[in-house]
């Protein structure tokens, strides 16, 4: 249930900074923002998609977080033109929030006592919130 509710947060982040990650590099017409975070606690790395025509908001969203006293060794945020990579994704959830609809996938990453999510995690999840799940 802890791990839905981080989860949750980070869908309600994405979608909320407008941002997308990225791991492509074609002209499929989206854009994407990678965005990973290793730490003590295991690592997590998503990716957000959205329509090109948000290039620019996804652009300037992908950026890594300010520093909060915790440093930001561990911490990646790459955009690309082009869809977020399906290699060891566990799902998607496409959403709308502020007018965009984006994609947020979720991919196999380590948790405290090497901890994993599932596809059916980030599926319970995504109709938690409202989205739609998309099978890698």
């Amino acid at each position: 249930m802890a791990k839905t509710r981080s989860i949750l947060g980070l869908i309600a982040v994405a979608l909320a900074s407008g941002g997308a990650c990225g791991g492509g590099s074609d002209t499929s017409g989206v854009v994407s923002c990678t965005e990973a975070n290793a730490s003590i606690f295991g690592s997590m790395t998503i990716c957000e998609e959205a329509a090109a025509s948000h290039r620019s908001d996804v652009q300037q969203a992908c950026v890594l977080p300010a520093d909060a006293g915790l440093g930001t060794a561990g911490v990646s945020a790459r955009f690309a033109d082009g869809p977020c990579s399906r290699a060891n994704a566990l799902g998607g959830c496409t959403a709308n929030s502020k007018g965009i609809t984006a994609t947020i996938w979720y991919y196999n990453s380590s948790g405290v006592g090497g901890a994993t999510g599932t596809p059916a995690d980030i599926q319970t999840m995504c109709s938690g919130i409202g989205g739609t799940f998309v099978a890698p």
